[in-house]
């Protein structure tokens, strides 16, 4: 169901010694669409007491491809790439404009902290609660 863009790995801490942020993220097709769908989870694991350090993990659902537009594959495939080119140094600032996004195709739906442990289970109850509500048919390219 879902699949793992980037594991945070290297780390010889304990995950009990890591924290975790993560941030919600739908995908609008058009500007003035109140159609959304769940579309990223994207999360900073970093050692406790240094936000400035730590990975990137990025989770989408399985569906991703049916979901987005052709027009927008590329921009968000684009925008992916670009944040995990983002130096740990800078990952509280991505963060800051990831939670407030609300123009364009992606918008915040939520943001929260977890143990990183729970990523996984925060991005499957997420995706898991559109898609057992609305049956997403596939798109024609």
């Amino acid at each position: 169901m879902l699949e793992m863009k980037r594991r945070p790995q290297g780390y010889t801490l304990r995950m009990s010694e890591m924290r975790c942020r993560f941030v919600l993220l739908k995908y609008s097709p058009t500007v003035r669409s109140e159609v959304e769908a769940p579309c990223l989870v994207v999360a900073h694991i970093y050692p406790w007491g240094s936000e400035e350090s730590g990975l990137l993990q990025i989770v989408e659902p399985e569906k991703w491809p049916i979901l987005i537009s052709e027009e927008h594959r590329d921009y968000i495939a684009q925008l992916i790439e670009d944040w995990e080119q983002v130096g740990p140094s800078h990952m509280p600032v991505l963060f800051e404009q990831l939670c407030q996004l609300s123009i364009g195709p992606l918008r915040t739906a939520g943001e929260g902290r977890c143990p990183p442990e729970q990523v996984e289970s925060i991005a499957s109850k997420f995706f898991t609660e559109y898609f057992h509500i609305n049956e997403v048919p596939p798109r024609s390219s």
